[in-house]
């Protein structure tokens, strides 16, 4: 039981545990300035006084410090480009020494993060400094607290100044980094860091593999991880523990992911939570191997070129024992993602011998050259490329199809496999050249890139887990709205929280339009997620990447940046402290339409996110009724107001960021701004009114999706609410498109706004001396007959008066649906007339009595 406990326990620790260390190494940076805005007491003069002079002492050593660190990296630029210049102007390549060179400054160069972090705390700890500054001039003068006052703020402007230098020189320490940076990492990748491959490193490297594997290496790395065992028992503790306690659980885990996979292949399964479970084990059962690999590098203090091969071995066994889990028998690809068995077999065949040969030869390919011996190791990095040819051959065939799917081009398949073959022998062929460092740099990031494809595919795979889940729960939910209606329709239970059946088939989804509509915006995020991912693995690996960006259409028309950045840093020439902040630009001028300037690159990317809004605002109704709208128990045309609203936002969203990628700022667009509200204001006051009340009508909802309504002498039913019009659909098969105006300022009758339930009226007139009560028995008797009259309310019958010609009866009831109004009155008519004929009561008509005084002579003569 206590194994148990600890086993399911142990992902929650780990998790834990990197989170902790995640925290703790993110906060290991400068301690947080005391100097924080409060309330200034000027008794606690002399203590306000040392905590200003503290901070400043420490943001004079940070200033030391960094301008330390800026004059390195212009001496290493300069001395750079003056050599490379100089052999570039030579017609010379840069030979090996250069780029080895170049790569320790590179190596050396102040990080970029936490000269970002040290800008923004020197920023902070200025706005600080301000207000209480701002705090301490607003303070009421005193004799007593005047001098105390007086010195504290010549403390805190010398304070001020001192941050404003050091937020200057950090601010031009980064831009110097960077610049250098890019300008290393464009020439590095092309230099060769080892002369040519040749046929005595064969022998060169079985030397060093037996060095590596002799007894006194051995002994050596034993010894530094028992000293460490025996300092830190801990620690060892903590990740031993858990290792033991996993592999004596390998059948638990084993048999619990049998368990998941028999229940997730049921149709009648209604839950992701078996999948995301399976997915926790299985990195459980993939990731542990790694780790241990990657702990045992970190604390074996020598020989360094045993951590360097566990580190490198470590990330190739990470990946692939991940895959290797995910097509095993009962794992993710095989029973949750209804993979084809062939299509798992393959991957785990081959993903099983490579799992056992490439990250032997990969660590031998670090290892020995991290041992000492700088062309050892070529031969092994060679053959773990070949490996992953053959590997990458094996999967990537288009005959094996194995990433085909239905809607997969035979082209893309092409392109996978030439990439997926073709990157391999070029890390081979460089290697062999020379270009070690080159080619360890692209491997890195190609590995990158795998790991970024495949958990993106898996995220994707979820989402289709997900979706069939979804839509098996609509459709259960369906199912018992049905049922309820009809149960309700049986007990003639027509009240407004059980809606009709017509009105449930009337709102059904297309629930295989929604799915595809789903399925579509998940492959487009897929896409874009991936890109971007690629983007940012290697666009600082290949500069060329960025080029776009350099590449101007429109310039800026002010050049106040500039000057700003060619500025060198000194001392504040600001006499008042308040303004000395971190060398701030000059505002741009809003007279020019591109508020800096346009480049390809904004154009590209502000198509991009109008690609994006048009494919987001498409779909967003999929996606938003299998997520959140199923669970919500709306009224009719609630999920049409939702997603209509949502769309709105959308767009909106979209266009303002499409307008920021290219630099359309406020400032730049209020000319337009006011020339629309000119034009709202004469010709398009009518389209703005009824954009407006179509929003009122989507929020309040006066008019619903499905709803039936009458405006002027038109009635029907409403299909579509659009962002102008509403479509009524007459009841002759013809559509309306009325202004949404009429249906805010103009008086409309909705017939199903609060209640379905409808009254109709039956007039009847029988003649004079027809028996009254027989009449009225019949009447109640056909219309609690009806099929469609509502028992509660019920019917009644009234005798309203004496006619001209008639004894007027009205025959009142009640449907439950509009739908039912018009048959329900003809159909009564229909009997009325029957069964007054079977029983002799004459339907009155209109009569007129004439009378006759006098007749003219020659009529009574003939008669």
């Amino acid at each position: 039981m206590i194994l148990s406990a600890v086993h399911r326990l142990f992902p929650a620790f780990l998790v834990c545990l990197v989170c902790s260390s995640t925290v703790l190494a993110q906060n290991k940076l400068e301690p947080p300035n005391p100097l924080v805005s409060e309330p200034i007491d000027l008794s606690q003069e002399e203590s306000l006084a040392n905590s200003v002079k503290a901070g400043t002492s420490r943001a004079q050593a940070q200033l030391i410090d960094t301008l330390a660190k800026l004059e390195l990296v212009n001496s290493y630029r300069d001395n750079a480009v003056k050599r490379i210049n100089l052999i570039e102007s030579a017609g010379l390549r840069i030979d090996a020494k250069t780029g080895q060179l170049l790569r320790q400054q590179r190596a050396h160069l102040p990080t970029a993060f936490l000269l970002k972090r040290q800008l923004n705390q020197v920023n902070v700890d200025i706005t600080n400094a301000e207000i209480t500054l701002l705090d301490l001039t607003n303070t009421d003068d005193s004799s007593q607290i005047d001098s105390a006052k007086k010195s504290l703020e010549a403390l805190y402007k010398e304070y001020i100044i001192t941050l404003g230098e050091l937020a200057n020189v950090t601010r031009h320490t980064l831009a110097a980094t960077n610049s250098y940076a890019n300008y290393l990492d464009e020439r590095l990748l092309w230099i060769t860091s080892a002369k040519r491959i040749n046929a005595g490193e064969f022998q060169t490297e079985l030397n060093a593999v037996t060095n590596l594997f002799s007894s006194k290496t051995l002994g050596q790395l034993f010894k530094g991880l028992r000293n460490d065992i025996s300092e830190h028992p801990l620690i060892w503790t903590i990740v031993i523990l858990p290792l033991i306690l996993f592999f004596s659980s390998k059948k638990r885990i084993k048999y619990a992911l049998e368990k998941l996979a028999a229940k997730a292949c049921q149709r009648n399964c209604l839950s992701i939570s078996p999948s995301l479970i399976a997915l926790i084990l299985t990195l459980l059962r993939s990731q542990t191997l790694p780790l241990f690999l990657v702990f045992i590098a970190w604390r074996s203090s020598a020989p360094i070129s045993w951590s360097v091969g566990f580190l490198a071995a470590a990330q190739s066994i990470s990946l692939l024992s991940f895959l290797h889990a995910l097509s095993s028998q009962h794992g993710l690809l095989d029973a949750h993602f209804e993979t084809a068995k062939a299509k798992t077999k393959l991957l785990y065949f081959h993903t099983t011998w490579a799992l056992f040969s490439i990250p032997v030869f990969l660590f031998l390919a670090y290892a020995l050259p991290a041992a000492g011996t700088i062309p050892a190791g070529r031969i092994s990095f060679i053959i773990a490329m070949l490996l992953c040819t053959y590997f990458a051959h094996s999967l990537l065939n288009p005959k094996k199809r194995l990433l085909a799917r239905e809607q997969t081009p035979n082209w893309l398949l092409k392109l996978l496999y030439f990439l997926g073959v073709i990157t391999p022998v070029i890390f081979i062929v460089g290697y062999a050249l020379g270009y070690l460092a080159s080619v360890q740099t692209l491997l890195d990031h190609t590995v990158s890139s795998i790991i970024v494809v495949s958990l993106t595919y898996l995220f994707a795979r979820l989402c289709s887990r997900w979706i069939l889940i979804s839509r098996r729960l609509y459709a259960k939910h369906h199912a018992r709205k049905k049922y309820e209606a009809l149960k309700a329709e049986k007990s003639n239970d027509s009240t407004n929280e059980v809606p009709s059946l017509e009105e449930i088939e009337a709102n059904e989804v297309n629930i295989q339009a929604v799915e595809i509509q789903t399925r579509h915006i998940i492959r487009f995020l897929t896409v874009i997620t991936i890109m971007f991912a690629l983007w940012n693995i290697w666009s600082p690996v290949l500069p060329a990447l960025t080029a776009l960006d350099n590449v101007s259409i429109v310039n800026a028309s002010h050049h106040s940046t500039d000057s700003a950045s060619s500025e060198t840093p000194s001392a504040s020439q600001d006499s008042n402290p308040v303004n000395t902040i971190t060398n701030t630009v000059t505002p741009s001028d809003d007279s020019s339409f591109f508020s800096s300037g346009l480049s390809v690159g904004d154009v590209i990317a502000a198509i991009l996110i109008i690609v994006f809004t048009i494919v987001a605002a498409r779909n967003l109704p999929g996606l938003l009724e299998l997520s959140i709208l199923r669970k919500l128990n709306l009224r009719p045309g609630g999920n049409y107001a939702i997603t209509t609203i949502s769309r709105y936002i959308v767009i909106a969203t979209g266009l303002l960021a499409a307008f920021s990628s290219v630099g359309v700022t406020w400032g730049s667009v209020k000319w337009l701004a006011a020339a629309v509200t000119l034009g709202i204001g004469f010709g398009l006051q009518e389209i703005f009114a009824n954009f407006v009340a179509g929003l009122i009508i989507l929020f309040e909802r006066p008019v619903r999706l499905g709803d039936i309504v009458t405006i002027g002498d038109v009635s029907g039913r409403v299909t579509q609410i659009k962002i102008r019009a509403t479509t009524i659909k007459q009841f002759n098969n013809r559509e309306l498109l009325v202004p949404n105006k009429e249906f805010i300022t103009g008086q409309l009758i909705n017939w199903s706004l609060c209640d379905n339930i409808l009254r109709f009226e039956v007039s009847v007139g029988i003649a004079y001396g027809s028996d009254t009560k027989k009449a009225t028995e019949i009447l109640e008797d056909l219309v609690s007959k009806h099929p469609h009259v509502l028992e509660d309310p019920a019917p009644d019958i009234l005798f309203q008066g004496f006619g001209a010609s008639s004894l007027d009866f009205m025959l009142r009831g009640f449907v439950n649906h509009y739908e039912f109004l018009l048959p329900t009155q003809s159909e009564l008519h229909y009997q009325i007339d029957a069964a007054f004929r079977e029983a002799n009561i004459e339907i009155a008509f209109p009569q007129t009595d004439i009378h006759i005084k006098s007749l003219p002579a020659k009529a009574s003569e003939k008669e």
